[in-house]
């Protein structure tokens, strides 16, 4: 509360010396502190010089405590510039929303100047991707004087939408009558971008854990029926009255094995047969499929670097990469078109980095998959990647593709994006981290060429149709075959058979012993004998068998007869 003090004294400084306050100037205002009873308190001393009716001069002086009016001073200019320097954007508005005040951070946030926005609304920020309804019930809810909580899908000055958290005031007056209205916003576009992966990859991680539960016992299966049908084909006469039948059997079976390893995709601990590859090669061998996957209708042209580098990844990925690109890029053509597809070496500069901060610098070979087809809108190119996403309709699609996509590329520490503008189509493209190593050159055996010499193999496998398949496969290659369900019957036909034993191909999970245990038992005996693992696990299951040796040839289930002679040949080639 002011103290209002009025003391009449002479002019003299001598004669009113013995009063406790100093004032400095006569006829001026001064403020001073002085220390009361241990408090600090601020006066103002006010002070005028007159003659009073017998001529005698006197001065009046006039002192006000001004302590508390000093503490809300202080409070206000804190406040001011809390709000001023405030990360956060701060705004006001009257009655009708029109736009009073805003702080330093708010052009900084929607690239509008004070001078832009006031005395208009906030509908300027409008980006389109709310309904009228959310709008209005904002409104509502703060002109009944409660506060607005919610998320802000804005549009900036430049075009670019952004993200805000934001709360909504109403401000009153002493007789609660509302005057204005406060927001607070706050940008969380970089949150919602982290929000978004995290959980496409808690969406990957789960589908992998799912496709690592499924993988053994559906690819033993796939295993039986791929072999099989290969094994009746082979057998039958090229006019027989059943092989159409047959042949679609296989082909059903080669479906449910692309199927399964698209799932197997999304676990990051999945079997690979990583290999130097040059993608050009791929393309080239993928042609033919190519042309028939994507019709008539569609032209298909090639834009090749000449000397593009080597990379390291599982063939069979690129192959399904490319496929499954193609396949998108036909269905956005109902009416045909163009796919376009090139490649070139590029190196990935810092200004890609500060776009791009999830990439590593170095060099790469690029992948762009290019079609004239329909664009895709907002919402459909940030849920591309998203597993069981679709817009074809169940009867069209499993959601899979482009996600399967998604997780070869990241698999092999890669880098994918999209662009789809409304006149030029859709445009994937992918960088993989180039190799300075020589590709690798692929040999293919047939099932009815014989493997070298007449080998004797081991096979250990406790699914007995697994088992079976195997055996005949190596038995019509001129190989001889033991075989054996478990661990423990396979040491008793190795301690007992008394001739060689040149190859143990045995399954990775099996009951009774682990199959790292039964190779370097019979290894101690049999030194010169060669192991092969097969498995439908994915490597982190794999990982935890322990299994021990300085090169591991890993049969990978389902598997192609093809693939079980090649494996059988890559072990034996060096003996």
């Amino acid at each position: 509360m002011n103290i209002f003090i009025s003391i009449n004294f002479p002019a003299t400084k001598e004669e009113y010396r013995h009063i406790p306050i100093t004032i400095i100037d006569i006829g001026k205002r001064e403020k001073a502190e002085y220390i009361l009873n241990g408090e600090k308190i601020c006066i103002e001393s006010r002070t005028s010089t007159y003659k009073n009716s017998r001529g005698k001069i006197l001065t009046e002086a006039q002192i006000i405590d001004i302590t508390e009016r000093k503490k809300r001073e202080d409070e206000t200019r804190k406040l001011s510039a809390i709000i001023e320097q405030s990360p956060l954007s701060i705004f006001i508005t009257d009655l009708n929303g029109n736009i009073e005040f805003v702080n330093e951070q708010f052009p900084k946030q929607t690239g509008y100047s004070y001078r832009e926005v006031k005395g208009k609304t906030p509908r300027i920020f409008k980006s389109g991707e709310h309904p009228e309804s959310f709008y209005k019930e904002l409104w509502n809810t703060i002109t009944s004087g409660k506060t607005w909580y919610g998320e802000l899908h804005n549009k900036r000055k430049d075009g670019k939408l952004f993200w805000e958290k934001t709360i909504i005031s109403p401000i009153f007056n002493n007789r609660g009558g509302i005057t204005n209205f406060a927001g607070i916003k706050e940008d969380i576009t970089n949150q919602k971008i982290l929000k978004q992966k995290l959980e496409r990859s808690q969406k990957l991680e789960i589908l992998g854990q799912f496709a690592g539960g499924i993988a053994h016992d559906f690819n033993n299966i796939l295993t039986v029926i791929n072999g099989y049908s290969t094994l009746i084909l082979d057998s039958l006469d090229k006019n027989s009255m059943i092989r159409d039948d047959i042949e679609q059997i296989k082909s059903a079976g080669e479906r449910a094995t692309a199927l399964t390893r698209q799932l197997l995709v999304f676990s990051k601990t999945r079997i690979k047969n990583q290999r130097v590859v040059n993608i050009n090669r791929e393309i080239k061998n993928a042609v033919k499929m190519l042309k028939r996957l994507i019709g008539e209708d569609i032209q298909l042209k090639f834009k090749l670097a000449d000397r593009l580098l080597n990379i390291k990844a599982d063939p069979a990925q690129i192959d399904q990469l490319i496929m499954n690109l193609a396949v998108n890029s036909r269905d956005a053509m109902p009416y045909g078109g163009m796919l376009i597809i090139s490649t070139s070496n590029r190196t990935v500069d810092e200004s890609f980095l500060i776009r791009h901060p999830d990439t590593a610098p170095g060099e790469y070979a690029e992948v762009i998959v290019k079609d004239t087809g329909t664009r895709m809108d907002k919402g459909t190119a940030e849920r591309i990647f998203e597993p069981f996403f679709t817009t074809k309709g169940k009867e069209h699609g499993t959601g899979l593709g482009l996600s399967t996509v998604y997780g070869i590329v990241k698999q092999n520490k890669g880098y994918i994006e999209v662009e789809s503008e409304k006149e030029n189509g859709t445009s994937f493209t992918i960088l993989f981290p180039v190799v300075h190593e020589t590709e690798e050159k692929k040999i293919k055996i047939s099932i009815k060429t014989k493997i070298k010499k007449d080998w004797t193999i081991l096979i250990v496998e406790d699914e007995e149709p697994v088992r079976n398949i195997a055996e005949q496969l190596l038995l019509k290659a001129g190989c001889k075959v033991l075989t054996a369900k478990n661990g423990k019957e396979a040491l008793e036909i190795h301690k007992t058979y008394s001739g060689n034993i040149d190859l143990l191909l045995t399954d990775v999970i099996m009951p009774l012993m682990n199959c790292n245990i039964l190779s370097n038992t019979i290894i101690k005996d049999r030194p010169e004998i060669k192991t092969v693992f097969m498995s439908g696990y994915t490597s982190d299951i794999i990982n935890r068998q322990n299994i021990s040796g300085s090169e591991i040839l890993l049969l990978r289930k389902p598997f192609e007869p093809e693939e079980l002679l090649t494996i059988i040949n890559k072990a034996l080639k060096s003996t």
